[in-house]
């Protein structure tokens, strides 16, 4: 699940609070193969958030609890919130082996007590996703190719449920357990094996279908491999490669309907390695689609979407900056530049860009050097940042303020470089 996670073992609230979902859009039902699960009452349009519920048990997202943690936690549930987590469904377990219980984990109950600790703990393995335990989100049922996504909210300390495409009445309602938009049907399996079911829906089906659209999983999966590698590089990644996967993810993904929050993840490195190449139009372009498929999925009130939206006008901000470079490096060549250098202090009325905007045109000539390293344009673009660094030096001797122009372009950087 999406978002910043709680101290283990959290509670959130006493009631069950449905105030932020769009109405009772859901009804409980018989799904084959599957048992029950939750179905739409009525068509829901792409985007609709159809439930926002306090969860009754909350752990950090890929932990793996200890049976104390768990019992703690259910021993502070009320009354009314035990009833509710006793009647979720769950398959009881065959030994206390299974749930990892030992003798210390049941000090604190009598001798005919073990059975409820370990119906409990199978009740919370059952019925926990990304760590929380909820009444009604619990009972959504798992696909590969989801038509919803779940996430966590830290703005209203919710568990929320969003359409990711437009959903018709009576269709079943899925999310998926886990992160696995870019992992083999094996590989997705391995990990819901902790949930005790063989996933069988449409792109884990041992079919034509299912078989070609593992193969596309396979090339997402080393895609994502490849990019993890190469990030671990630092300053040594090929950039040029990362940018090319990253796009790659993106269009596989949009083409074979996996249009969760992992969608958003990959237009967010497509814009990442755009910047890298020192394309702030294209950064916007991806940007852009980013914040419209966390709309989607997360809801206008969840912080991730918050810090997308507000970092897309510093990117415009940059284009228009990066645009007055270049005109400025076409209008004006070295030589005028070093003109004003050699008068040893900016003229009040200079034209250029560049001498009127040292630290944001050291910026980009700094990261057009990173880019361009071995190209033929290397040697001017190198050349313009040793007259700029010249400049700024005989403004600052020359009592000169330059403000630093360029806490727009860190915060996105920031923003662009988060994990």
């Amino acid at each position: 699940m999406s978002g910043t996670q709680s101290p283990a073992g959290s509670l959130l609230a006493s009631s069950h609070n449905y105030a932020s979902d769009n109405g009772n859009l859901t009804r409980k039902g018989h799904i084959d193969q599957k048992g029950s699960g939750l179905i739409a009452s009525a068509s829901i349009p792409a985007g609709t958030r159809i439930l926002a519920e306090t969860p009754l048990m909350r752990f950090p997202i890929d932990s793996r609890p200890a049976p104390g943690a768990i019992l703690s936690a259910y021993r502070s549930l009320t009354d009314a919130q035990r009833e509710a987590f006793d009647s979720l469904d769950f398959d009881p377990p065959d030994s206390e082996e299974e749930q990892g219980l030992n003798q210390e984990e049941l000090d604190d109950y009598s001798a005919s007590e073990p059975y409820i600790l370990k119906m409990m703990l199978a009740n919370y393995t059952a019925n926990q996703i990304g760590g929380c335990v909820c009444t009604k989100i619990s009972q959504l049922n798992h696909d590969c190719l989801p038509n919803c996504q779940i996430a966590w909210n830290a703005g209203i300390g919710k568990v929320t449920v969003h359409a990711v495409r437009d959903i018709a009445k009576e269709e079943e309602l899925t999310i998926s357990y886990i992160d696995g938009a870019n992992m083999t049907k094996d590989s997705r399996q391995e990990k819901l094996n902790e949930w005790g079911f063989q996933c069988r829906c449409k792109a884990c089906a041992d079919t034509e279908t299912g078989r070609e659209h593992d193969a596309v999983r396979d090339t997402l999966e080393c895609h994502q491999e490849y990019i993890k590698t190469q990030w671990e590089k630092g300053s040594a990644m090929d950039v040029d490669n990362c940018h090319r996967n990253a796009v790659e993810m993106a269009d596989l993904q949009e083409e074979n309907g996996i249009l969760t929050k992992e969608l958003a993840d990959s237009y967010h490195l497509a814009a990442a390695f755009s910047w890298m190449l020192v394309n702030p139009k294209e950064t916007l372009e991806w940007a852009e689609k980013q914040c419209e498929r966390e709309k989607l999925c997360l809801g206008d009130d969840h912080p991730e979407y918050k810090r997308t939206v507000d970092i897309i006008p510093l990117i415009r901000s940059a284009i228009t900056g990066y645009d007055d470079f270049q005109a400025a490096r076409r209008e004006s060549d070295l030589a005028n530049l070093t003109a004003v250098v050699m008068k040893k202090a900016r003229p009040k009325k200079c034209g250029d860009w560049r001498a009127k905007n040292l630290v944001k045109a050291r910026w980009w000539t700094r990261r057009e050097m990173e880019v361009k390293e071995g190209d033929e344009e290397y040697e001017e673009v190198e050349k313009l940042e040793r007259e700029l660094e010249f400049l700024e030096e005989r403004v600052k001797k020359k009592g000169g303020n330059e403000s630093d122009g360029v806490t727009e372009y860190r915060k996105i950087e920031a923003w662009l470089e988060r994990e």
